[in-house]
């Protein structure tokens, strides 16, 4: 229980600091208290990316609204790609401390077993170092020959 209401308070708590951040230096429009109301009890109930949505696409209706001149349909284009970025940023916030206490704990059993860890542990780091690289778009990916010759190392260090 402890896991899953801890990161939905730091989660709501983070939403507000950036919600009275954005009224401090008045990047969001003024709004009235019946809408602060709403974002208190949502953020109370621990709703806040829906809070953040829900801002979203109301930024992004409003945008569209004929008549605007261009000026404020890019400032609303801009408030919309901000809330949505800032209710991505609190779903991200919110899945690393969820799953926070169990990589802890998978780390901790990894580290302290005795007997198959050193083989594990150096196929874990290949694995490791292949898939980073694979991702990673700036470095060229390893043939069978290099990650071959960069594992083999660790391993003979580990056994």
């Amino acid at each position: 229980m402890t896991f899953m209401v801890v990161p939905a308070l730091l989660m709501s708590s983070f939403s507000l600091a950036w919600y009275f951040i954005d009224y401090k230096v008045r990047v969001d429009p003024p709004r009235s208290y019946r809408a602060w109301t709403f974002r208190l009890l949502f953020h109370g109930l621990q709703l806040a990316p829906l809070v953040r949505a829900a801002d979203a696409i109301y930024y992004g209706i409003a945008s569209r609204q004929p008549g605007l001149s261009l000026r404020v349909a890019a400032q609303y284009t801009q408030l919309m790609l901000y809330e949505d970025a800032d209710c991505a940023m609190l779903r991200l916030i919110e899945c690393f401390t969820e799953s926070a206490p169990q990589l802890l704990l998978q780390l901790y059993i990894i580290l302290t077993q005795p007997y198959p860890a050193p083989k594990f542990q150096s196929y874990c780091l290949g694995f490791l170092i292949r898939r980073r690289r694979t991702v990673d778009n700036e470095t060229h990916i390893c043939e069978f020959w290099g990650s071959f010759l960069w594992t083999v190392p660790v391993v003979v260090n580990n056994l």
